[in-house]
């Protein structure tokens, strides 16, 4: 067995915060390809301290596409996430991790011109997510082996028109309901 070294360690911790400033990069931009990328073969997202409700399974393709489901009709939106603490054992005579936990602060603006009216064209929300990550193989040893396995929301603030997110169809706001974490 290698020992797993402080170089590993720092890379360790640098691909996993790289792989969730992605995400945020991703759906800001409609990468919706590269998110996919990004998630393991499932999936699970954790929207219950908000709205209720139950955790979701998905595939990382059908999660990329509730996403791409929820986010479109948006004009722009804006994910920030700073923050991150990576859990990872220290460095030592001990084997590579396969899965790694951790967290970030969130700041998210989505914003819809055509929302102006009715409240403002933008909401804004911020709190933290708790992270699952899990080691993939990837072929060569060459580039981000990590990939994300759970991701739990924590809202802790909200500010402008919630009807930003409304559905054109069915007039509903998937903020309906949301409700601040205790934690």
């Amino acid at each position: 067995m290698a020992p797993y070294t402080i170089a590993d360690y720092l890379l360790d911790k640098s691909n996993i915060q790289d792989l969730v400033i992605r995400v945020g990069w991703c759906c800001d931009r409609g990468d919706w390809d590269g998110l996919t990328k990004l998630f393991a073969d499932e999936v699970v997202v954790d929207y219950t301290e908000m709205m209720g409700g139950t955790p979701t399974h998905h595939t990382a393709a059908a999660q990329s596409q509730v996403w791409k489901d929820m986010l479109s009709g948006l004009d722009s939106t804006q994910h920030v996430f700073t923050g991150h603490l990576v859990d990872l054992p220290q460095p030592g005579n001990i084997e590579k991790p396969g899965e790694a936990s951790g967290s970030c602060n969130f700041l998210i603006t989505l914003r819809r011109a055509a929302a102006a009216a009715a409240g403002g064209p933008a909401v804004q929300s911020g709190g933290h997510y708790a992270l699952k990550f899990v080691r993939t193989a990837v072929p060569g040893d060459t580039g981000n082996p990590w990939r994300l396995t759970h991701w739990k929301a924590y809202l802790s603030h909200m500010s402008g028109n919630p009807d930003v997110v409304k559905g054109e169809h069915t007039g509903v706001s998937w903020l309906d309901g949301v409700k601040f974490s205790k934690e």
